[in-house]
């Protein structure tokens, strides 16, 4: 049975450049072009991607549980 140990990205829109580096290095790396809220998390969790967002609503508490 094979073990996916695959760095995989989930990158927000405002990242481009970095999403195109990563994607040049080799790294399996998306690109979010919809708003950074609970989606984006939830969409990251369930593809098993490492999420890099940039936006500011992280720390403003947007994501935070109802």
């Amino acid at each position: 049975m094979k073990q996916e140990t695959e760095i995989r990205f989930l990158t927000d829109q405002t990242l481009g450049k970095l999403t195109k580096w990563l994607r040049i290095l080799g790294y399996d790396t998306v690109s979010y072009d919809g708003p950074i809220d609970r989606t984006f998390l939830r969409e990251g969790v369930r593809e098993r991607r490492i999420v890099l967002p940039v936006d500011g609503t992280w720390r403003s508490g947007a994501l935070q549980a109802d």
